[in-house]
């Protein structure tokens, strides 16, 4: 089964709004419809009620030309669903679906360039100066490479066209110079690039720069102390316990930090090998049950805590 070839070649998908444009013009211009988007939309006609004292022939001729106008605006419907269908056709499956409800083409053509064709977005212009900055040959034919250079200038020149206004050059060198600085930014301040483009008024390259500087001051802030406030949280709330041995007191000994049953003195048994043997070389801190208020440090809490002080002396300029 064949199929209807698409009048306009190009299928709207958005990002390709300028390009479609151009085909869509010409297509419609080819079965002369583009008056139903360039010319108001047109209402059904009222029809001429009959005047007092209207003879036979009048009546004749009221009618004929009543018949006439509603004939000329049925056939207007009928072309302007044509060209509705036209447009509709050319439109990506997700589009389609977000812009079915409009019943005319002048409608249609109005709602899509409202959301893609605003040629005064500064952002098209920045993602047009990117993708020409990021434009390589690499290993394709020139003729690939030149079509897509000259697509993207095509359209650039369409959004900010050729000026000799000095005061227009100068703002727009300023610009170029803020899209420069903002094309060299890596993925993670996309954030604060969005909300720059967002702006009717672009900031000048000072007060980017400024903006940028400032990020950067924020995230190095904040990166640190959240560091260290995790390993210090972590390692309080594994020492705990020490505090709650206070708590305890062995009637045996009349010492704090253990209970009778626990008592090293009672229980012999009970007292780890490595307090039994006596101090061992090479050991960091030890606590015997004698000193209550010592604090007992494994190898790998010694070397955590001595990466914490090095880190806070680094910060410090120590």
């Amino acid at each position: 089964m064949e199929t209807t070839p698409k009048l306009i070649p190009i299928t709207l998908t958005g990002e390709n709004y300028f390009y479609w444009t151009k085909a869509a013009m010409a297509a419609l211009n080819s079965r002369g419809l583009w008056e139903h988007i360039s010319v108001e939309k047109k209402v059904s006609p009222p029809q001429e009620v009959a005047a007092e004292g209207e003879t036979p022939e009048q009546e004749q001729q009221r009618l004929s030309r009543n018949r006439q106008v509603l004939s000329d605006f049925n056939k207007w419907k009928q072309e302007d669903s044509q060209a509705l269908v036209i447009l509709q056709g050319s439109l990506d499956v997700h589009l389609l679906q977000s812009f079915i409800s409009h019943a005319t083409a002048k409608s249609l053509w109005e709602a899509l360039n409202k959301v893609y064709g605003n040629l005064s977005n500064v952002s098209r212009i920045f993602e047009l100066k990117r993708k020409l900055f990021h434009l390589q040959q690499n290993d394709q034919p020139f003729n690939k490479i030149q079509g897509e250079f000259c697509a993207i200038w095509a359209e650039l020149e369409e959004v900010r066209p050729t000026s000799l206004d000095p005061q227009t050059i100068m703002k727009r060198a300023e610009e170029d110079k803020v899209f420069s600085i903002l094309s060299t930014l890596n993925a993670s301040y996309n954030d604060m690039i969005y909300h720059v483009l967002r702006q009717n008024i672009l900031p000048t390259f000072e007060e980017l720069c400024m903006m940028i500087k400032r990020e950067e001051t924020g995230r190095n802030y904040f990166t640190g102390p959240h560091e260290l406030a995790h390993y210090v949280s972590k390692h309080v709330s594994s020492t705990a316990p020490v505090r709650d041995r206070k708590t305890y007191y062995c009637d045996h000994c009349k010492r704090q930090g253990h209970s009778k049953e626990r008592c090293w003195a009672l229980n012999p048994h009970m007292k780890p090998a490595r307090y039994k043997e006596g101090p061992r070389k090479g050991s960091a801190m030890t606590a015997t049950n004698e000193s209550d208020n010592s604090i007992s440090l494994t190898s790998e809490e010694l070397k955590g805590l001595k990466h914490l002080l090095q880190s806070i002396n680094k910060d410090s300029g120590y």
